[in-house]
């Protein structure tokens, strides 16, 4: 009789994790469509009230901003691998030997 009440009292325990579940992806969803809804209304907006050189100079201005971003944590990146490399054959005393590819593509400081 325990075993069955203890069986039972699991299968409600998963049910009820399931629901939770179903009622959170609903949740998820409904939140996802009222994003992309509002997203969409604002660049209408947008799109309607400034004239198109305005938008042009914006959408140069937000480029010439990526790309510095990219460009800088690709930098940050690099500088870390180069340090971490040469921190790493200096702590096991090792000696780095020159790859024929990446020596002609990389400049690895040497």
């Amino acid at each position: 009789m325990k075993q069955k009440e203890e069986s039972k009292g699991e299968t409600d325990a998963k049910i009820s994790m399931i629901s939770k579940g179903v009622r959170g992806a609903g949740y998820l969803f409904l939140l996802l469509s009222f994003q992309r809804l509002l997203t969409f209304g604002l660049n209408q907006l947008l799109l309607r009230t400034i004239s198109p050189q305005l938008f042009g100079l914006g959408a140069l201005h937000f480029e010439l901003f990526v790309a510095t971003v990219v460009f800088l944590s690709r930098e940050v990146f690099s500088c870390f691998i180069h340090s971490f490399i040469d921190s790493f054959f200096e702590k096991n005393n090792l000696q780095k030997k020159k790859n024929v590819f990446f020596s002609r593509h990389f400049d690895f400081h040497s």
